[in-house]
Protein backbone atom coordinates (compact mmCIF):
# COMPACT_ATOMS: atom_id res chain seq x y z
CA UNK A 1 0.00 0.00 0.00
CA UNK A 2 1.24 3.39 -0.80
CA UNK A 3 0.48 6.99 0.46
CA UNK A 4 -0.01 9.84 -1.77
CA UNK A 5 3.81 11.15 -0.69
CA UNK A 6 4.45 7.88 -2.04
CA UNK A 7 5.80 6.39 1.59
CA UNK A 8 5.43 2.36 1.23
CA UNK A 9 5.27 1.75 5.12
CA UNK A 10 7.21 -1.52 6.61
CA UNK A 11 4.89 -4.22 6.57
CA UNK A 12 6.38 -7.75 7.25
CA UNK A 13 5.97 -10.25 4.77
CA UNK A 14 5.83 -8.54 1.87
CA UNK A 15 7.21 -10.34 -1.42
CA UNK A 16 10.23 -7.39 -1.55
CA UNK A 17 11.35 -8.50 2.05
CA UNK A 18 11.65 -11.67 1.74
CA UNK A 19 13.31 -11.73 -1.47
CA UNK A 20 16.97 -11.77 -0.13
CA UNK A 21 15.86 -14.39 2.46
CA UNK A 22 14.46 -16.71 -0.18
CA UNK A 23 17.68 -16.05 -2.67
CA UNK A 24 19.98 -17.03 0.40
CA UNK A 25 18.01 -20.12 1.18
CA UNK A 26 18.09 -21.06 -2.54
CA UNK A 27 22.15 -20.64 -2.43
CA UNK A 28 22.38 -22.51 0.81
CA UNK A 29 19.78 -25.72 -0.89
CA UNK A 30 22.25 -25.86 -3.90
CA UNK A 31 25.55 -25.41 -2.32
CA UNK A 32 24.65 -28.24 0.09
CA UNK A 33 23.37 -30.56 -3.20
CA UNK A 34 26.70 -29.78 -4.82
CA UNK A 35 28.57 -30.71 -2.13
CA UNK A 36 26.59 -34.06 -1.42
CA UNK A 37 26.66 -34.50 -5.33
CA UNK A 38 30.49 -33.89 -5.15
CA UNK A 39 30.68 -36.50 -2.54
CA UNK A 40 28.48 -38.92 -4.38
CA UNK A 41 31.12 -38.93 -7.65
CA UNK A 42 33.73 -38.70 -5.60
CA UNK A 43 32.81 -42.17 -3.52
CA UNK A 44 32.51 -43.01 -6.78
CA UNK A 45 35.28 -42.53 -8.44
CA UNK A 46 37.36 -44.31 -5.44
CA UNK A 47 35.45 -47.12 -5.77
CA UNK A 48 36.28 -47.41 -9.46
CA UNK A 49 39.67 -46.45 -8.69
CA UNK A 50 40.13 -49.32 -5.94
CA UNK A 51 38.70 -51.75 -8.75
CA UNK A 52 41.26 -51.03 -11.51
CA UNK A 53 44.23 -51.15 -9.42
CA UNK A 54 43.21 -53.95 -7.87
CA UNK A 55 43.99 -53.16 -4.24
CA UNK A 56 41.93 -52.71 -0.88
CA UNK A 57 40.09 -49.50 -1.60
CA UNK A 58 36.67 -48.09 -1.09
CA UNK A 59 35.06 -51.75 -1.57
CA UNK A 60 37.32 -53.57 0.07
CA UNK A 61 38.78 -56.79 -1.14
CA UNK A 62 36.69 -58.98 -2.95
CA UNK A 63 37.14 -62.78 -2.81
CA UNK A 64 36.10 -65.42 -5.41
CA UNK A 65 34.12 -67.97 -3.59
CA UNK A 66 35.46 -70.44 -6.31
CA UNK A 67 38.56 -70.73 -4.39
CA UNK A 68 36.81 -72.19 -1.59
CA UNK A 69 34.78 -75.22 -3.53
CA UNK A 70 37.99 -76.71 -5.16
CA UNK A 71 37.34 -80.07 -2.98
CA UNK A 72 33.65 -79.87 -3.65
CA UNK A 73 32.98 -82.26 -6.07
CA UNK A 74 29.79 -83.10 -4.66
CA UNK A 75 28.38 -80.31 -6.31
CA UNK A 76 29.22 -81.35 -10.33
CA UNK A 77 26.52 -84.18 -9.28
CA UNK A 78 24.84 -84.70 -12.75
CA UNK A 79 27.67 -82.64 -14.67
CA UNK A 80 29.45 -84.66 -17.46
CA UNK A 81 32.65 -82.71 -17.25
CA UNK A 82 33.38 -78.98 -15.79
CA UNK A 83 36.79 -77.16 -14.96
CA UNK A 84 37.79 -73.76 -14.41
CA UNK A 85 41.22 -71.32 -14.18
CA UNK A 86 42.35 -68.58 -13.58
CA UNK A 87 45.73 -66.58 -15.24
CA UNK A 88 48.06 -66.95 -12.69
CA UNK A 89 50.31 -64.09 -13.37
CA UNK A 90 50.16 -60.11 -14.52
CA UNK A 91 51.65 -60.75 -18.45
CA UNK A 92 53.70 -57.80 -19.91
CA UNK A 93 53.53 -57.89 -23.48
CA UNK A 94 57.18 -55.73 -23.96
CA UNK A 95 58.90 -59.08 -22.34
CA UNK A 96 58.49 -61.09 -25.31
CA UNK A 97 59.54 -64.48 -26.09
CA UNK A 98 57.96 -65.07 -29.25
CA UNK A 99 57.92 -62.04 -31.92
CA UNK A 100 56.62 -58.47 -30.83
CA UNK A 101 54.14 -57.91 -28.60
CA UNK A 102 53.53 -61.95 -28.10
CA UNK A 103 53.07 -63.34 -24.70
CA UNK A 104 51.67 -66.96 -23.73
CA UNK A 105 48.71 -66.35 -20.82
CA UNK A 106 49.23 -68.84 -18.00
CA UNK A 107 46.04 -69.98 -16.70
CA UNK A 108 47.29 -72.89 -14.81
CA UNK A 109 45.78 -71.84 -11.28
CA UNK A 110 42.45 -73.62 -10.65
CA UNK A 111 39.41 -72.18 -9.82
CA UNK A 112 36.53 -74.45 -7.90
CA UNK A 113 36.18 -78.27 -8.66
CA UNK A 114 37.11 -80.49 -11.85
CA UNK A 115 35.39 -83.12 -12.96
CA UNK A 116 36.28 -84.71 -16.87
CA UNK A 117 39.12 -81.89 -17.34
CA UNK A 118 41.64 -80.97 -14.64
CA UNK A 119 44.49 -77.73 -14.92
CA UNK A 120 47.74 -78.39 -15.80
CA UNK A 121 51.79 -75.88 -15.67
CA UNK A 122 52.10 -75.36 -19.30
CA UNK A 123 49.12 -76.74 -20.84
CA UNK A 124 46.20 -74.66 -18.72
CA UNK A 125 43.30 -77.08 -19.05
CA UNK A 126 43.60 -80.42 -19.92
CA UNK A 127 40.56 -82.81 -21.01
CA UNK A 128 40.54 -85.61 -19.86
CA UNK A 129 37.46 -86.73 -22.45
CA UNK A 130 36.06 -87.17 -25.15
CA UNK A 131 33.24 -85.10 -26.36
CA UNK A 132 31.31 -81.52 -27.31
CA UNK A 133 32.78 -79.42 -24.77
CA UNK A 134 31.66 -75.16 -24.45
CA UNK A 135 35.13 -73.56 -24.22
CA UNK A 136 34.76 -69.73 -22.20
CA UNK A 137 37.59 -67.66 -21.91
CA UNK A 138 38.14 -63.98 -20.78
CA UNK A 139 41.27 -61.67 -20.36
CA UNK A 140 42.16 -58.59 -19.74
CA UNK A 141 44.88 -56.03 -21.16
CA UNK A 142 45.72 -52.76 -19.72
CA UNK A 143 47.98 -50.14 -21.12
CA UNK A 144 51.03 -49.00 -20.10
CA UNK A 145 53.12 -45.60 -20.77
CA UNK A 146 54.09 -47.09 -24.25
CA UNK A 147 51.85 -45.69 -27.58
CA UNK A 148 51.33 -47.85 -30.71
CA UNK A 149 48.14 -49.11 -31.67
CA UNK A 150 44.71 -49.69 -30.15
CA UNK A 151 44.46 -53.12 -31.77
CA UNK A 152 44.60 -55.87 -29.32
CA UNK A 153 43.75 -59.71 -29.34
CA UNK A 154 43.94 -63.24 -27.93
CA UNK A 155 44.23 -66.29 -29.75
CA UNK A 156 42.48 -69.61 -28.01
CA UNK A 157 43.50 -72.77 -29.51
CA UNK A 158 42.66 -76.65 -28.76
CA UNK A 159 45.61 -78.60 -29.61
CA UNK A 160 46.02 -82.39 -28.85
CA UNK A 161 47.80 -84.89 -27.10
CA UNK A 162 50.85 -84.26 -30.11
CA UNK A 163 50.44 -80.90 -30.53
CA UNK A 164 48.03 -80.67 -33.74
CA UNK A 165 45.49 -77.62 -34.08
CA UNK A 166 41.61 -79.16 -33.05
CA UNK A 167 40.11 -75.74 -33.02
CA UNK A 168 41.88 -71.82 -33.39
CA UNK A 169 39.34 -69.11 -32.50
CA UNK A 170 40.45 -65.40 -32.10
CA UNK A 171 38.81 -62.82 -30.12
CA UNK A 172 39.48 -58.62 -31.21
CA UNK A 173 39.39 -55.65 -30.21
CA UNK A 174 39.77 -52.00 -31.51
CA UNK A 175 39.58 -50.13 -28.66
CA UNK A 176 42.08 -48.45 -27.05
CA UNK A 177 40.97 -48.06 -23.84
CA UNK A 178 43.70 -48.02 -20.64
CA UNK A 179 41.51 -51.47 -19.68
CA UNK A 180 40.09 -53.56 -22.37
CA UNK A 181 38.48 -57.14 -21.67
CA UNK A 182 38.51 -59.34 -24.42
CA UNK A 183 37.15 -63.16 -24.59
CA UNK A 184 34.44 -65.03 -25.82
CA UNK A 185 32.55 -68.64 -25.78
CA UNK A 186 32.59 -71.24 -28.66
CA UNK A 187 31.92 -75.30 -28.73
CA UNK A 188 34.73 -77.70 -29.89
CA UNK A 189 34.38 -81.38 -30.10
CA UNK A 190 36.96 -83.11 -28.36
CA UNK A 191 37.88 -86.48 -30.66
CA UNK A 192 40.44 -88.02 -27.39
CA UNK A 193 41.32 -87.58 -23.97
CA UNK A 194 44.72 -85.40 -23.46
CA UNK A 195 43.84 -81.71 -25.48
CA UNK A 196 44.78 -78.81 -23.79
CA UNK A 197 43.95 -74.96 -24.14
CA UNK A 198 46.46 -72.45 -24.96
CA UNK A 199 46.25 -68.64 -24.78
CA UNK A 200 48.14 -65.89 -26.85
CA UNK A 201 48.09 -62.70 -26.35
CA UNK A 202 49.01 -60.01 -28.91
CA UNK A 203 48.58 -56.11 -28.44
CA UNK A 204 49.45 -53.05 -30.87
CA UNK A 205 51.09 -51.16 -27.64
CA UNK A 206 53.15 -52.92 -24.68
CA UNK A 207 49.87 -54.00 -22.07
CA UNK A 208 49.77 -55.90 -18.70
CA UNK A 209 47.86 -58.68 -18.89
CA UNK A 210 46.34 -58.85 -15.84
CA UNK A 211 45.31 -62.18 -13.90
CA UNK A 212 43.40 -63.29 -10.77
CA UNK A 213 40.01 -64.67 -10.99
CA UNK A 214 38.26 -61.30 -11.50
CA UNK A 215 40.22 -60.02 -14.59
CA UNK A 216 41.34 -63.90 -16.88
CA UNK A 217 39.95 -66.86 -16.37
CA UNK A 218 38.87 -69.99 -18.56
CA UNK A 219 35.90 -72.51 -18.03
CA UNK A 220 35.48 -75.39 -19.97
CA UNK A 221 31.95 -77.56 -19.85
CA UNK A 222 30.87 -80.61 -21.23
CA UNK A 223 27.22 -81.38 -23.26
CA UNK A 224 26.10 -84.44 -21.88
CA UNK A 225 25.94 -87.12 -24.73
CA UNK A 226 24.26 -90.05 -23.76
CA UNK A 227 21.02 -90.94 -25.07
CA UNK A 228 18.47 -91.12 -22.26
CA UNK A 229 15.60 -92.10 -24.75
CA UNK A 230 16.53 -93.35 -28.87
CA UNK A 231 13.39 -94.37 -29.36
CA UNK A 232 12.16 -97.44 -31.04
CA UNK A 233 13.43 -98.82 -34.49
CA UNK A 234 9.74 -100.66 -35.25
CA UNK A 235 5.93 -99.64 -33.62
CA UNK A 236 3.31 -102.00 -33.45
CA UNK A 237 0.02 -101.30 -35.58
CA UNK A 238 -3.17 -99.71 -34.23
CA UNK A 239 -5.93 -102.42 -32.91
CA UNK A 240 -9.77 -100.92 -32.81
Amino acid sequence: MTSPDLYQPNQPGRLEDIKPTISGLANIMLSNVSTIAQNIFRGIADAVAGLFKGQDGALGEISDGQLALADRYDLLDGVRGYCAAYQSLNINSEWNVLSSNDRYLPYESALGPTKGAHVETGRNIVFDEEGLWLVFVQAHARSTGYTGGNLSAIYVTILGPTGNVIRDVVFDTPGGADHTFLGGTFPVVIPEAGCWIRVRAWSGKWRWWDGGARNAWMAVVKQDNRLTNKGQDTVPDETQ
